[in-house]
């Protein structure tokens, strides 16, 4: 036997061969086996999203090596989406991350909340109706014409405080009628300042519909420490509107009510804003009364919100709604009442001051519903009614509440009255007020 050898990866090998020990001769000659191939494996280091990786690679035949390097894979951008700023909360902007390493690329930013803005009491960006923007300031400057006016107002300003809290939280159920303790004490008041303080807040908040129209006072008492006895009055609400959810539905009612007709009339003279509103208000709705045929005593009925669902309204309810929509459109106007009833006092263009009764203008004697007799009238005008055969004026069919009255039947003293007619024409205002049969 002539003894091969195995070929390797780096040379070529020989087969085995015969020969003759004794002459020599080849009996099998050997024959080349080529030169093999290295049969590498590898076991890979991989790269990350900045770094390089490896592969260490050993022959299995000959264990030869060698590394290959593998680049880095690059990160793989992925948003991170951010959200706008509110009037409510704060904002982020867009930021990036890497999809495979969570690495951040591009951090989001805060973006401060943004301030509202109102148009017609409501904010555009988000809807929030700033009810601050539908109160009246006469009743609370008014104050300044007594000799606790001061200390008033702050009182006044403490049933604010407390009536835009409840208001807004639509989180809030109560469970009885309270809405807050409101202590007067503090302010030297007596019990009957604290009351007046209380209509006029109420005369000029007609936009807090779930405002109740009774009043409580009451007496916290220290036996041991006589120095922390005090007098409150209770804010109340109607139960109509413990629910959160019942005053958030009212408050959107009133925003839809508002974004409804506002600017489509809001360049109208101040007379036919009235107009307007006076013949909407009536057509929209019709007199509450109870299964008794009373005077409804709802909370709805009293309010606002008999109007915005449709479901009628007693004279309080008239005179509030007329009262916010001429105040949003920028028309001076009052709530007044006076025996029991309320109505309005609004400023036309001649600047001078009309009375206005929804409520005795809404009749069903009409194929329309609607009349005007007392729509834009003075003190002393003779006035048509068909119920009323004797001539009459507005005064002779209202009473006034006494300005007087430093109580919770309080009232302010009002603007005095047109001595004459208003005149539309005079005014260039193509309206008039219909008749009657018309």
């Amino acid at each position: 036997i002539i003894k091969g050898y195995e070929a390797t990866c780096y040379s070529s090998g020989l087969t085995d061969g015969a020969r003759c020990s004794r002459c020599g001769e080849i009996l099998k000659s050997q024959v080349i086996v080529q030169k093999l191939s290295h049969q590498y494996e590898g076991e890979p280091i991989n790269p990350t999203c900045t770094n390089s990786g490896h592969i260490d690679y050993k022959c299995i035949l000959c264990g030869d090596t060698y590394s290959e390097e593998l680049e880095p894979l690059g990160h793989s951008e992925e948003i991170i989406k951010g959200y706008e700023a509110t009037c409510y909360s704060s904002g982020l902007t867009d930021g990036a991350k890497c999809s495979r390493c969570g690495e951040i690329l591009k951090s989001q930013k805060i973006i401060n909340i943004v301030n509202h803005n109102y148009h017609n009491a409501i904010c555009i960006y988000c809807n929030y109706l700033n009810s601050l923007m539908l109160a009246s300031d006469y009743g609370y400057n008014y104050l300044l014409n007594l000799t606790n006016g001061l200390e008033m107002q702050k009182l006044y300003n403490d049933l604010a405080e407390a009536s835009l809290v409840f208001n807004d939280n639509y989180d809030l159920d109560l469970v009885n009628e309270n809405v807050a303790y409101i202590n007067y004490s503090k302010y030297n008041l007596t019990k009957e300042e604290a009351g007046y303080v209380w209509s006029l807040f109420r005369k000029d908040n007609p936009q807090y519909f779930w405002l109740r129209y009774g009043l409580r006072y009451g007496k916290v008492t220290d036996d041991e420490d006589p120095s922390n006895n005090y007098n409150f009055l209770e804010l109340l609400a109607f139960e109509d509107f413990y629910k959160g959810s019942v005053r958030k539905k009212y408050n959107d009612l009133l925003v839809d009510y508002i974004k409804l007709y506002v600017d489509e009339h809001i360049n109208e003279s101040n007379y036919n804003k009235a107009l307007f509103y006076h013949d909407l208000i009536i057509n929209q709705i019709d007199y509450k009364y109870d299964s008794n045929n009373k005077p409804d005593s709802s909370g709805i009925a009293h309010s606002i919100a008999g109007v915005l669902d449709s479901s009628g309204v007693v004279c309080e309810g008239y005179a509030k709604m007329f009262e916010i929509m001429l105040r949003i459109s920028n028309v001076s106007v009052l709530y007044v009442t006076g025996g029991n009833h309320a109505f309005n006092l609004a400023q036309m263009d001649d600047g001078n001051w009309y009375w206005f009764d929804l409520t005795y203008d809404d009749t069903k004697e009409l194929a329309s519903g609607v009349k005007h007799t007392y729509f834009c009238v003075n003190d002393t005008e003779a006035l048509v009614d068909n119920n009323i055969s004797v001539s009459f004026n507005f005064l002779n069919t209202h009473e006034l509440d006494s300005y007087t009255d430093i109580s919770y039947k309080g009232s302010y003293e009002l603007p005095s009255r047109s001595s004459v007619v208003f005149n539309a024409s005079a005014h260039n205002i193509s309206a008039v007020r219909k008749e009657d049969e018309k």
